[in-house]
């Protein structure tokens, strides 16, 4: 178990964060939490709870704003890195949310994020593999816009985005998204 604070009324919720922290890390269940973290039902509770109410974002966003800083960097980010991934559902993921990308000839789930120079997460969308790499970009692109406000100037995207994302970031951002070419001598 992590370092934290003593054992008192605090401790119970520091424990209980060092489970959510587990479960996220692991993947495991939640039925399969080790022994000398709190029960299942308390935990999952308070991971609920913080997940509905949004508790859960605004921490993420707190020490995403601590990181840029000490790093020297203004709260918010003025550029973004946008990009998708077709990834492969697991087992028992309902066929509704699914389908097949047949670009990179995967069945499952795409998966969009938006980053900041320093690699930090600004934005996450999960879609279905057959959807179109615009519309991954579109929703990845308001979510940037919501998360930080008027900060963000430019978003690097790969060639896989066409000019419906370009247009839908011009509308954004004073500077439109504009597409990185592939290197041509990976490393």
């Amino acid at each position: 178990m992590a370092p934290g604070p003593p054992r008192n009324a605090l401790g119970d919720a520091w424990s209980r964060q060092i489970a959510i922290l587990y479960q996220g890390r692991t993947g495991c269940q939640w039925a399969y939490l080790p022994h000398d973290l709190p029960q299942k039902s308390a935990t999952y509770y308070y991971f609920a709870a913080w997940r509905d109410d949004g508790t859960n974002q605004v921490i993420h966003e707190l020490l995403r704003c601590q990181v840029r800083e000490r790093a020297r960097r203004s709260e918010d980010p003025t550029l973004v890195v946008l990009d998708t991934q077709s990834v492969h559902a697991a087992v028992g993921v309902p066929a509704a949310t699914t389908g097949y990308d047949p670009a990179k000839r995967v069945p499952g789930r795409k998966r969009g994020l938006a980053v900041d120079v320093l690699g930090l997460v600004i934005a996450v969308v999960v879609l279905a593999a057959n959807i179109h790499n615009n519309t991954a970009g579109i929703a990845l692109q308001d979510q940037v816009a919501e998360h930080t406000g008027d900060t963000v100037r430019k978003a690097l995207v790969d060639q896989g985005f066409k000019n419906q994302l370009v247009d839908h970031g011009a509308g954004l951002w004073l500077v439109s998204p504009f597409a990185v070419a592939p290197d041509d001598n990976p490393r």
